[in-house]
């Protein structure tokens, strides 16, 4: 009854805050679209917070409001919904979906664990490098689903508080600091590609953001490990009684494992070689490629294809609408005026020191992305930042990568990420230990990053 409450409540806010400022934008005019613009994006952000109806529902707004009130067409709104980054995560979903259905992480998981036995602290970073690793190529959700349940069974006969909160922890912001690492990791990192090419005219490809992302994520894990065994005290000692069971790999396994090798060799050889050659090509047709191929290939223990319209009908499709809506309120920002506003009023920050200012630009990302989904606060920050006056010596695409970096990081508030909820929810920990770690874990990433973006 309270949850319904708080539903109806967050149901008509959100209008009503819209409405609040579709009068204030008769009372000015002249910038009667940006002011339009703000209702709507703080009518979205609360719908996306609070999940009062379903977060892909709310995401269709941006098809409905802006044309009528016409701050973009339909056309300019739709088109970003069906966007090139957006099929590249369609095509990465499907090929999660294999992954996870033929128990192919699983079987990973458990070889590794036959193969090396580790002590707790070392089996916290192993399960947090793993995850890194599953997240760098699936979704940050998809990685915490299947990881989590593999670290209850290590926890099942343990008695250490502190290696329990520090490896379910650790595998959640593992699941999100993994997908900083390359273009498919999150759908931000998706988002930075599109508005890239949209705003300044620069294209992002596979290889060019994983040079960049894999060295901070790497960075990032090892430095988040150390904070968990400091904060938590995890003792000393090997990990009770857990025996992985030994798997031997299937046929159907070794050819999604095949496919997969596939994409990521052709996703990095292309974008450092032959794409330059078959023109046309670039990262989505690859993965769109190994989709289809991979409708093709006979199942080898039954009947039917290795990839069925079942398993592939059962990806993330909010997550693809929830990014085009982002996508979508970007353009909105960018074409009412919005941003050139936003960004008049953040020029501020620019008359202090340059470490300063990337400071408050970075906390004011993480604090939204505390708060509100990362998409949206991609969608938000990122086209005020591909215009705002910067301090010297600071390069635009390089700040760009930055803040989109910042905006997969929020690691303090179960609601933050999915990986967060998805933690929570084993009630291994309490909420103020997320707190405690997650606070400090993103004021380290924000130091990181602005050191980063000043000294390189």
């Amino acid at each position: 009854m309270q949850r319904l409450s708080w539903d109806l409540f967050f149901k008509t806010i959100g209008p009503l805050i819209f409405l609040f400022f579709a009068w204030m934008s008769n009372q000015f005019p002249e910038d009667s679209k940006a002011i339009l613009t703000l209702g709507i994006t703080l009518w979205i952000a609360i719908w996306w917070m609070s999940e009062c109806i379903p977060i892909a529902i709310s995401a269709l707004l941006p098809l409905i409001l802006f044309p009528i009130l016409n701050i973009i067409t339909f056309k300019e709104a739709s088109a970003e919904y069906s966007n090139e980054t957006i099929l590249m995560f369609l095509g990465g979903f499907i090929i999660a979906k294999m992954l996870e259905h033929y128990g192919l992480h699983r079987l990973f998981a458990n070889q590794m664990l036959n193969t090396f036995q580790l002590s707790k602290k070392s089996t916290i970073l192993f399960w947090m490098l793993l995850a890194g690793l599953i997240s760098m190529w699936i979704s940050n959700t998809s990685t915490a689903v299947m990881m989590i349940p593999l670290a209850l069974a290590i926890l099942e006969n343990e008695e250490d508080d502190g290696f329990k909160k520090a490896l379910i922890l650790g595998i959640v912001y593992a699941c999100s600091i993994g997908g900083m690492a390359t273009l498919v990791g999150t759908p931000t990192n998706a988002i930075f590609k599109a508005m890239s090419e949209e705003l300044l005219g620069s294209t992002v490809n596979f290889w060019t953001w994983m040079k960049v992302g894999l060295p901070i994520s790497i960075a990032l894990l090892l430095m988040c490990w150390v904070l968990l065994i400091f904060i938590f005290r995890v003792e000393k000692g090997k990990v009770v009684n857990f025996q992985a069971k030994a798997q031997a790999i299937s046929p159907n396994q070794r050819v999604v494992l095949t496919l997969f090798g596939i994409l990521v060799v052709g996703w990095i050889s292309g974008s450092l070689w032959w794409y330059s050659y078959l023109k046309g090509m670039n990262d989505t047709i690859m993965v769109l490629a190994v989709v289809v191929l991979a409708f093709l290939i006979p199942n080898r223990e039954s009947k039917g294809s290795l990839c069925t319209w079942d398993l592939a009908k059962n990806i993330h499709w909010e997550v693809l609408l929830l990014f085009g809506g982002g996508l979508a309120l970007a353009q909105g920002i960018q074409k009412s005026g919005l941003a050139t506003k936003v960004v008049s009023i953040l020029n501020w920050v620019n008359t202090m020191p340059i470490a300063i200012s990337l400071f408050i630009l970075f906390a004011i990302i993480v604090i939204l992305s505390e708060i509100a989904s990362n998409v949206a606060t991609a969608s938000i920050i990122l086209p005020i930042v591909a215009i705002m006056e910067l301090p010297a010596g600071i390069d635009r695409q390089q700040l760009m990568i930055g803040a989109t970096l910042m905006a997969s990081v929020g690691f303090a508030l179960p609601i933050a990420t999915a990986p967060n909820a998805i933690g929570y929810a084993t009630e291994t920990f309490h909420s103020k230990d997320m707190l405690k770690a997650g606070l400090l874990l993103d004021l380290i990433c924000i130091i990181f990053l602005v050191l980063i973006n000043t000294l390189l």
